[in-house]
């Protein structure tokens, strides 16, 4: 996994923001959410135990 860059969560939060705003659809969060919320913090995880075992 890469380092997820600000600008993708600044899209996701624009298009959510968007959809709300115009009225096109109901913006509901679901599994998908959690799941990104997921990798998010596995990526810190994977990247700070990298980083550790780098500098041993």
């Amino acid at each position: 996994m890469g380092k997820l860059a600000m600008a993708d969560v600044f899209l996701i939060a624009l298009y959510i923001v968007i959809v709300k705003g115009v009225g096109l659809a109901k913006v509901e969060t679901a599994w998908g959410l959690y799941l990104f919320t997921g990798c998010i913090l596995a990526s810190i995880a994977i990247g700070h135990l990298t980083e550790r075992a780098r500098r041993r």
